[in-house]
């Protein structure tokens, strides 16, 4: 008796067998009444198993059918393999989502996604590339409406175009006496103004807009100690109620 089965096959003896067999033997009666010795000839084939690793932006149609827009490690589907039995495929899926919002502060867009690559674009002429607009912050010069592109973990995204007005912005250089020495400065700064700001803070960013140190301004003068940053061209900007400053610093 020839048989090929999958995993397992029960025979006319009652067992079950798990494994190829040509050995085992079953006694019937034949047409004239005398023993039939039948032998099995068992060929097993066994069901496999395994893993579909994948790695996708946002969204990954899988053999199933299905698109899964978040990380999954249990769905499964079943093929045929080589032997005509079952494959059972399980899936292990990263999704990767960048978050593309951005923060507005005064003129100075952040992007929200940390640990990326950054690119920020005109977006009024035709999507240009800002040349040294690679940081997570940017400051633009003029008014217009500024998107930024995000790179991380193999995946792009933009975020949408934010429109920034300049001239929406009360320097407060013209209404009060605003100080930033010594400028060039080895390492301590001293910001002074004439009257005390409401809701102030001081910024210290990169000459591409990267933003790198932030503190709280209560006094009319504050001591700004930069000596670990090296030696660059940075924006000191002061925001408060009362409006922005920015000025050039130079760390020697």
């Amino acid at each position: 008796d020839v048989q090929t089965a999958c995993n397992s096959y029960t025979w006319i003896d009652g067992n079950t067998y798990t494994s190829s067999n040509n050995t085992a033997t079953f006694t019937l009666t034949n047409a004239v009444g005398c023993d039939s010795v039948v032998t099995l000839d068992l060929t097993i084939n066994n069901s496999s198993t395994g893993t579909d690793v994948q790695t996708a932006c946002n969204s990954y149609t899988w053999i199933d059918g299905n698109t899964y827009t978040s990380s999954n490690n249990s769905a499964t589907f079943t093929l045929t393999n080589a032997a005509g039995c079952d494959s059972v495929v399980t899936l292990d899926l990263t999704i990767n989502v960048i978050d593309t919002t951005i923060t507005q502060s005064g003129v100075t867009l952040t992007s929200n996604e940390s640990g990326a690559t950054y690119q920020w674009i005109d977006c009024i002429n035709g999507n240009v590339l800002i040349t040294g607009a690679t940081a997570a912050s940017y400051i633009p010069s003029n008014n217009g409406s500024y998107a930024v592109i995000i790179t991380k973990n193999g995946c792009v995204d933009t975020s949408n175009c934010i429109n920034v007005t300049i001239s929406d912005v009360v320097n407060i250089e013209t209404a009060l006496s605003v100080q930033v020495y010594p400028n060039p400065t080895d390492g301590i700064v001293i910001i002074a103004t004439d009257e005390l700001l409401t809701d102030a803070s001081i910024r210290i960013l990169a000459i591409n807009g990267q933003l790198l140190r932030e503190e709280r301004l209560y006094n009319k003068e504050h001591q700004l100690d930069i000596s670990l940053l090296p030696s660059a061209v940075y924006i000191v900007s002061i925001y408060s109620k009362e409006g922005v400053y920015q000025t050039k610093l130079i760390k020697d």
